[in-house]
């Protein structure tokens, strides 16, 4: 702690003639005023312009839940083809707020929410996003398979009773006789292969 500086008052600048030794000389030491300095930076403190707002929802009603979608840059309609002239892009940015420009960002919201719920539904399955699409067919197959299984199992152990008629009887047990109990046999093969090269060429890409 400096001990040998000496304060007459508590706001009044220190003078030479306190000191054996110089001292840094303040030229505004004969006009210093503290109060006239208040009133002077509380001035220029209200009369400062702030910059101007670089945020791009600036003044725009958008929904809270839109606001992260929100892309830095231009938005365009994706959806439309790209006209190129010269090697430059002639589209046209959207108009900041109006409805095109909202419809944009809702398209970014669903594409993101989908995009999450492939990555929730293939981790609950154990896959991968890119094998999602052909697990779910698999699934479907599966389950269309067993919906026709149980149909033919319950007609014939149902309605078979001792009274029951004989033509109908033979007719059920040979329906029941001609249907395999095999997945594969009732699978569309030829889809299920048309998945599968799609699913590799998805990999390849």
């Amino acid at each position: 702690m400096v001990k040998y500086l000496k304060y007459k008052k508590k706001f009044t600048l220190p003078t030479q003639e306190y000191y054996d030794y110089h001292i840094p000389y303040s030229r505004f030491q004969k006009f210093f005023n503290h109060r006239i300095l208040y009133l002077l930076l509380a001035s220029i403190k209200a009369l400062r312009c702030p910059p101007p707002s670089t945020d791009p929802l600036d003044g725009i009603d958008i929904p809270e839940e839109l606001k992260p979608f929100v892309p830095k840059g231009p938005v365009y309609v994706k959806r439309l083809h790209v006209v190129h002239v010269n090697g430059r892009d002639t589209r046209k940015p959207l108009k900041s707020g109006s409805k095109k420009w909202l419809a944009e960002i809702r398209l970014f919201k669903r594409q993101h929410d989908k995009k999450v719920a492939d990555e929730q539904q293939a981790k609950l399955l154990g896959t991968s996003v890119t094998s999602l699409s052909v697990r779910l067919e698999l699934m479907r197959d599966l389950t269309d398979f067993q919906n026709l299984y149980d149909e033919k199992m319950g007609r014939l152990t149902t309605r078979r009773p001792t009274k029951m008629k004989r033509k109908v009887r033979e007719e059920l047990e040979s329906s029941y006789n001609k249907f395999k109990l095999d997945c594969k046999s009732f699978r569309n093969d030829d889809g299920f292969y048309n998945r599968r090269a799609t699913h590799q060429m998805t990999l390849k890409l």
